[in-house]
């Protein structure tokens, strides 16, 4: 008898850039789909796709040029909130006492939208493990 692993497909990053436009993120994804989370291969559901003023900045404010002088221009920073199936979070979907969405405690994050990949994600059963099968 032999045994086999059961071999997960790999999945295609959907975001090749560091930065995604955001009217893009908001096109991708959408509250209510499912994802999976980054490193970690955490799932949830999206509850939250926005800015976030309370967290901080990823990226400088960029800098334009305006009759002659530097002029900053902020930019649309989006966030993705996660409620996570697992408590492998980090809040509960609130931020510095806004609330953005209800989650358990340790049941959300929020999240850079390169590191969420959105689509067929199913809440894992504890009993799916990967586990050697008899052939």
């Amino acid at each position: 008898m032999q045994s086999k692993l059961k071999q997960v497909p790999e999945v295609v990053r959907q975001v090749e850039e560091k930065d995604e436009d955001p009217a893009k993120t908001k096109t991708r994804i959408k509250v209510g789909m499912r994802c999976q989370a980054n490193p970690g291969s955490r799932r949830g559901e999206v509850m939250y796709v926005g800015p976030v003023p309370e967290l901080p900045s990823r990226r400088r404010d960029e800098r334009k040029q305006k009759d002659g002088k530097d002029v900053e221009e902020k930019t649309e920073e989006l966030w993705v909130g996660v409620k996570f199936d697992e408590p492998v979070g980090k809040g509960d979907g609130t931020v510095k006492g806004k609330s953005y969405f209800k989650a358990n405690p340790k049941y959300a994050g929020f999240l850079n939208p390169m590191h969420v990949e959105v689509g067929d994600f199913p809440e894992k059963d504890a009993l799916d493990e990967d586990v050697d099968e008899e052939l």
